[in-house]
């Protein structure tokens, strides 16, 4: 597995990353007007908009993966997992774990989850290097989401507090972005995340006009 982390090491240099969250303000972005040095990243679902540059697909829970599994099984790009999912029927890259906070650079030694798929998917962007990744649709609050088909049950006030946990990972990734001044390389495309962590990164919060633009 070491050799096909390796494999995708610095592939995305010279080019910018999409990574799609599953947050409500996903549906209200306008994405015309990407060049084509933009690829995007699935976190759990597919998007269909974005469905021509999509050349990743993150997963860490094997209840998302049978969910859509048979999307996964055809989907042309790669599949990059958590330790505990695996997708029947395909290769994927499979990344180690690491436990508590932080943030990894180096995905040979693993990957932080943070209770967040798109934390580690950030993790992934930086290991492959690209020149920059626009975060779409980490809304965190308790708006409906583009896709009731994930925790279908889970009550507005549960979500709210799984948010809240979320947060205080992504508070010390943040911290370590800062620290390894990288975070300039990041921005959060939405116009309602509460918490604060967000304020430390470039916001694109023009749904409808983004400022797609190469860094």
């Amino acid at each position: 597995m070491r050799e096909r982390i390796e494999s995708i090491q610095n592939i995305g240099q010279g080019r910018n990353l999409i990574i799609v969250a599953s947050g409500p303000s996903v549906r209200d972005i306008n994405f015309e007007g990407l060049d084509n040095t933009y690829d995007a990243l699935y976190v759990n679902r597919p998007y269909s908009p974005l469905g021509h540059i999509a050349k990743y697909w993150a997963v860490n829970d094997q209840p998302i993966v049978n969910q859509h599994l048979r999307h996964m099984q055809k989907f042309p790009g790669q599949m990059i997992c958590g330790a505990s999912s695996f997708v029947r029927g395909r290769d994927i890259i499979k990344i180690k774990v690491l436990a508590g906070a932080g943030f990894s650079l180096d995905l040979v030694r693993g990957f932080h989850l943070g209770r967040s798929t798109t934390l580690s998917s950030l993790q992934a962007a930086f290991w492959m290097d690209y020149d920059h990744i626009y975060i779409v649709g980490l809304d965190m609050t308790t708006a409906e989401y583009h896709d009731k088909s994930d925790n279908p049950n889970v009550s507005p006030t549960a979500r709210i507090e799984r948010f809240k946990n979320e947060a205080t990972y992504w508070r010390r990734a943040t911290e370590i972005l800062i620290e390894q001044n990288l975070i300039h390389k990041v921005t959060m495309v939405t116009n309602c995340n509460p918490f604060p962590f967000v304020q430390e990164y470039e916001i694109e919060n023009n749904l409808k006009d983004p400022a797609w633009r190469s860094h």
